[in-house]
C-alpha cells in the first residue's frame, strides 16, 4: 500500500469496521475476530498458546494509567489506542480470570494467512 493510501486510513474517525484485528504489546501479540481474542503469540519465541487465559474472552475496552496507578482514560473497543491497556473478560462477571496486557505498542491488520 502506498504513502498516500495509507495516510488516508489513518484520517478515518468511524467506527471500527474490520473483523480481524492485531493488537501488539511487548511481550505478546493478541489476534482478535469480531472482539474475541482467538489467538495469541509470544513476540519472543514467536509460538501460538493454545491456553493463554485471553482465549476465548471478549475485548471489552482498555484503560490508559497515569504514573501514579490511577485511570487516566477508558476506551470501548472500537476506540482502542497505542499505550492502552487491552481487557479481555468473560463477561460473566468472573473477576479473577478477566486479563488485562501491558501497554499496546501496536494495533495492526493481521496477515492474511494467520487463521
Amino acid at each position: 500500500m502506498d504513502s498516500t493510501a495509507t495516510a488516508g486510513l489513518s484520517r478515518y474517525k468511524g467506527p471500527e469496521r474490520r473483523h480481524n484485528r492485531l493488537f501488539v504489546t511487548r511481550n505478546s501479540e493478541y489476534y482478535c475476530r469480531d472482539g474475541s481474542c482467538v489467538l495469541v503469540r509470544n513476540r519472543r519465541t514467536g509460538a501460538f498458546s493454545s491456553n493463554h487465559p485471553a482465549i476465548g474472552k471478549r475485548m471489552t475496552g482498555a484503560l490508559k494509567l497515569t504514573n501514579e496507578g490511577g485511570v487516566a482514560k477508558v476506551s470501548q473497543p472500537d476506540a482502542v489506542a497505542e499505550g492502552e491497556q487491552l481487557c479481555f473478560s468473560s463477561c460473566s462477571g468472573d473477576l479473577d480470570h478477566d486479563v488485562i496486557t501491558s501497554p499496546l505498542m501496536a494495533i495492526e491488520r493481521p496477515p492474511k494467512d494467520w487463521h
